[in-house]
């Protein structure tokens, strides 16, 4: 399955391990932020690390490489 979204995205390996990467560390901080009722500073943590990725994304303008 996997296979078949790298090909449809044309996204390389490293991409995902990046992508998995962020997303286990996020989900390992978050529910401490919640229970300790920061829940309004992960928002802005994620919400400014989306914009670092948008604005790389214009700066290197390919989603396969490894500055991105």
């Amino acid at each position: 399955m996997i296979e078949s979204l790298i090909s449809y995205f044309a996204i390389s390996y490293e991409s995902y391990f990046v992508l998995l990467t962020t997303a286990a560390a996020c989900a390992v901080l978050s529910p401490f932020l919640v229970l300790r009722k920061l829940s309004m500073v992960s928002d802005a943590i994620s919400h400014s690390v989306l914009l670092g990725i948008v604005i790389a994304f214009f700066i290197v303008k390919d989603v396969g490489s490894p500055f991105f």
